[in-house]
């Protein structure tokens, strides 16, 4: 009897290379991200959003983001193939890529619907909507007739899409003998060139989030993970204590009250009452309820005072056209920033807010009362935001509309206007945002509106980019011989973009002054911080110098009678407002963080004493000294060593009775304004409190006092 034939046995379907499933793995998830963002755009998109090239730029982008994404998920898939034993590589690589998936779809998911009820992409207000409202949440859901379907889709994708990288993986030619290793560091290398996202000096961020003057448009470009992570990164930034008393405590008060009156302020009967005190209002004026003025504040990125200490015409030309603004208006030298970064100036200035990061979480969607703009906002003006960069950065488009902004502008619109402008990696150039400024000036006035705008610029930034088409002024790095920068290379490119971003804002002017707008405008420019990468600074000696900026004024020559000039005075950020309401706003309400530049007395009860300049709520400049660390329980105490009151050196032995008030004073102010905005954020504290009564017609105005500087 013959032996039964045998039968073959069907071969095992070939286990896929590292390599092989790691492209794979990537190329599906690309491709599920593009169709999720091809079904947002499909659903939601309104009738008049704008198509073509502005979508299709959406999409590039977005993928841009989705292969930095899935570039960083196959770094990992390599890892864990190659750290999985031979035999059991197969099912780890599978489960990891079924589990991410599983991971990314849930995002997807939660994304879409998410828009549908929010208008936006997962951003920081979902966790208000799980932490404060939990429960309308979760009854929500169980009452959603989709939501077994969509439980079922949801695993079913993510399923099919771990078959699909596997099925594809398989399908990819074998690597040749040996090839394992360099196809895995080809393979690492390539992850890591979709991680970082760009092959330009800065990799792919959240400022290129941006890409449309249209809001729908932007909201297609990051997918949810990238939202998540944006949402997720803000939250942890922006956490503050729960505690509304923490910034109190810290500066050496128990309770609120305890500062007011080493503040001198009178008793409040309710912490209401005492936040009241805080606010003031500017003299009722006929002639400024009757048209009250266009007001203009250019915050210019890295203008800081020092470069300025060398500036020279005829050698080293800083100022180009604005050379001529500085001697015919009013200019403040002895002038600090509030905060040391752009974000935290932003937050200091608009904001008037000493805690930070404040808005970059969900605090940034409440309304803080506090808010700069607001009371041009109430006073009936058209707010804008206007910046020559992406608006995306640190979420400002969206959290600037929650306090008192009614539009925000950025390079999108810019290039819409402007589409052959020469745009580089920080955005269009300034001249073109200072012309863009004019249009909205003529188009508000046009139409019977007051306008207020806020314009930041970006072109002092590294990498320090001169837009072509300049003509470069006369500029030597010879001028700072009695203190030579670190790096010759960097400073010169520092000076170019300084002399530009100067000269763009002094032609604005030009126009401005020689144009019928020129009656009626008031405008304010000061840098964002000082100077950066261009001096090294010798801790608390040099105060003046590594937070100065100078802060320059245009007041309408009507508009100059009764006004108090000291080009000489000790101020800073917090000052500017103050002095834009009493110059725009008649019985203007607004919290009374600093003084009117142009008046001798106080502002309000609240405000600190005139002729004092406050760096980031931690170190104040006077006449008389300077305070540093003044949130420790030792303060330094430091005395001026030259005239110019350029250079500190420590105070030995009892500092003077003056400036040990004035610390005790300002201490007292920056808990209170710590109280108040960390009482808002976690309370939810409504944003109009009670104002002062309206004050009399023109009052508080002082006498012509000093002359105008004549340099």
């Amino acid at each position: 009897m013959s032996a039964p034939t045998p039968q073959p046995v069907a071969a095992a379907k070939p286990s896929p290379g590292i390599a092989a499933f790691v492209l794979a793995f990537v190329a599906v998830g690309v491709a599920s991200l593009m169709l999720y963002r091809l079904g947002l755009w499909l659903h939601y998109r309104p009738e008049d959003s704008p198509g073509g090239t502005e979508v299709a730029r959406a999409f590039w982008m977005g993928l841009r983001f989705d292969l930095k994404w899935l570039g960083t998920l196959g770094f990992l898939a390599l890892l864990v193939g190659l750290g999985t034993p031979a035999r059991a590589r197969g099912r780890a690589l599978l489960g990891y890529a079924a589990t991410m998936f599983v991971l990314l779809n849930f995002l997807a998911i939660v994304n879409h619907f998410y828009f549908g009820f929010f208008g936006s992409t997962i951003d920081p207000m979902i966790f208000g909507a799980i932490e404060d409202d939990t429960r309308i949440v979760i009854d929500t859901i169980a009452r959603d007739a989709r939501l077994i379907p969509v439980l079922v889709a949801w695993l079913g994708i993510s399923a099919l899409q771990a078959w699909l990288a596997l099925a594809l993986a398989r399908r990819l030619p074998p690597l040749p003998r040996g090839g394992t290793v360099a196809a895995a560091a080809l393979t690492a290398l390539l992850c890591a060139g979709l991680a970082r996202g760009s092959l330009g000096t800065f990799a792919l961020g959240s400022k290129h989030l941006s890409v449309s003057s249209d809001g729908f448009i932007n909201q297609l470009v990051p997918n949810a993970l990238q939202a998540t992570y944006h949402t997720v990164k803000n939250r942890v930034e922006s956490g503050i204590s729960a505690d509304p008393h923490a910034g109190l405590r810290a500066l050496g008060f128990k309770k609120p009250q305890q500062a007011a009156a080493a503040l001198g302020l009178p008793p409040a009967a309710s912490e209401d009452a005492l936040i009241a005190q805080l606010y003031a209002r500017t003299p009722a004026s006929a002639a400024l309820a009757q048209r009250p003025p266009h007001v203009v504040f250019a915050m210019m990125e890295g203008m800081g005072r020092h470069l300025l200490e060398h500036d020279d015409p005829q050698r080293n030309n800083l100022l180009g056209r604005l050379r001529r603004h500085f001697k015919e208006d009013y200019v403040f030298r002895n002038f600090v920033s509030g905060q040391n970064g752009t974000h935290r100036t932003f937050e200091s200035l608009l904001m008037n807010s000493p805690v930070t990061p404040l808005t970059q979480g969900r605090y940034g969607y409440h309304t803080f009362s506090g808010a700069a703009a607001l009371p041009f906002q109430q006073a009936g003006y058209r707010t804008v935001f206007l910046t020559s960069g992406p608006s995306a950065w640190r979420n400002i488009a969206d959290i600037l509309k929650h306090q008192g902004f009614d539009e925000v502008h950025d390079q999108a619109h810019l290039r819409a206007r402007y589409p052959d402008a020469p745009f580089n990696i920080r955005g269009a150039p300034d001249a073109i945002a200072f012309d863009y400024a004019r249009e909205l000036l003529e188009q508000t006035e046009a139409g019977g509106k007051p306008l207020f705008i806020f314009i930041f610029t970006t072109n002092n930034h590294p990498p320090h980019l001169v837009p072509e088409g300049h003509t470069p002024l006369p500029l030597t790095l010879d001028a700072y011989a009695d203190r030579p920068p670190a790096n010759s290379v960097k400073a010169m490119r520092i000076l170019q973009t300084y002399q530009y971003a100067s000269d763009a804002l002094g032609g604005f002017l030009d126009g401005l002054k020689a144009s019928p707008l020129a009656d009626h405008t008031v405008l304010v420019a000061t840098g964002d911080h000082s100077t950066r990468d261009f001096f090294v600074y010798a801790g608390h000696n040099d105060l003046p110098l590594a937070f100065g900026v100078p802060a320059y004024f245009y007041v309408p020559p009507a508009m100059r009678a009764g006004l108090r000039y000291d080009p000489q005075r000790f101020a800073s950020h917090r000052d500017v407002f103050p002095t834009l309401y009493h110059r725009a706003l008649s019985a203007g309400c607004y919290l009374a963080v600093g003084n009117d530049l142009f008046a001798r007395e106080p502002a309000a009860a609240f405000a600190p004493a005139p002729d004092a300049g406050m760096a980031i709520y931690d170190h104040v400049l006077t006449p008389d000294g300077a305070i540093a660390r003044l949130g420790s329980e030792t303060p330094l105490y430091l005395r001026w060593v030259d005239a110019a009151k350029t250079h500190l050196e420590p105070i030995d032995g009892a500092p003077p009775a003056v400036l040990k008030a004035r610390a005790e004073r300002e201490r007292a102010y920056v808990a209170l304004l710590d109280w108040s905005t960390r009482l808002q954020a976690l309370e939810h504290r409504p944003a109009a409190p009670p104002c002062p009564s309206v004050m009399p017609a023109d009052a508080g105005i002082q006498s012509s006092g000093f002359p105008l500087s004549r340099e």
